[in-house]
């Protein structure tokens, strides 16, 4: 059978060699310098009637749909249709998130199609991706969520603000953790409380406290430990409850939440499932 390929074996010693730069998951790093070193030439044919077609007059063939998730990202920067991008339009990804299971395949489709652009003058840098970060799994009892095995749980049955803050209490952002019922009733306690307590305000200013808090929870976001994120402000809050707050320190706080939980302070929460 006739297929077409793409020649990424003659980009394979580069691809090797800025794994020595870029900032992926040293999982990550490891598995394509694998996967590299036992590389062959890209079959990007497929046989099947859905897909985007080969650009060659007759060709019945689609193409892997990995072709496409190589450059979406780069597109995304422009609506002109006459030209697949200009340098004034072109950023580069600060940080990818994606599955640890594109560590091979799309994450190094990805890196190859975009060294073709650098070097034929399309985008300015080598590398797609300044920082790329795997998200954890989200299980329920232990396992991994299934229609099949019934164990699904639907967002729709939860306030976003609680069901947001609650992921991140789970654990940090790139291991994941395991649904509790009862925990996310925990966390619209918390949610509870400190609205009502920025609600009911005073004279007493803990500006510098709020100083501190952000700073930590910067720190915290800054390593993607978004569970730390919680946890400090359920402690500043335990810290600070039974101070009447002014008015301007309550408005801080109330903005520091809205970063996480969008909606406190402006509507009423969900009723409880």
């Amino acid at each position: 059978m006739n297929q077409w390929f793409f020649k990424i074996t003659d980009y394979k010693e580069r691809l090797i060699k800025n794994l020595d730069h870029i900032d992926y998951p040293s999982s990550t790093i490891k598995q394509q310098r694998v996967w590299l070193e036992k590389l062959t030439d890209w079959c990007v044919s497929r046989q099947r009637s859905w897909g985007c077609p080969i650009p060659v007059e007759g060709e019945t063939d689609t193409l892997d749909t990995f072709v496409d998730s190589s450059f979406y990202y780069i597109r995304y920067c422009t609506d002109n249709p006459n030209e697949f991008i200009s340098k004034h339009e072109y950023k580069q990804v600060d940080t990818y998130i994606g599955g640890s299971e594109h560590a091979c395949m799309h994450l190094i489709y990805a890196r190859f199609v975009h060294m073709v652009l650098f070097d034929a003058g399309i985008v300015p840098v080598e590398e797609p991706f300044k920082k790329v970060v795997h998200q954890g799994m989200i299980t329920k009892d232990g396992a991994k969520m299934s229609k099949s095995k019934g164990n699904v749980v639907n967002p729709d049955d939860f306030d976003p603000d609680e069901l947001r803050m609650y992921l991140m209490f789970m654990g940090p952002y790139t291991e994941g953790g395991d649904w509790s019922d009862s925990h996310i009733k925990g966390i619209r306690r918390f949610i509870a409380r400190m609205n009502s307590w920025v609600s009911t305000t005073g004279d007493v200013s803990i500006a510098p406290h709020i100083d501190v808090l952000e700073a930590t929870i910067t720190n915290h976001m800054d390593k993607w430990k978004v569970n730390k994120v919680v946890s400090s402000l359920m402690e500043f809050y335990n810290a600070h409850k039974n101070t009447a707050i002014t008015p301007a320190d309550a408005q801080r706080i109330t903005q520091i939440m809205q970063a996480f939980a969008p909606s406190f302070g402006v509507r009423k929460p969900y009723p409880s499932p």
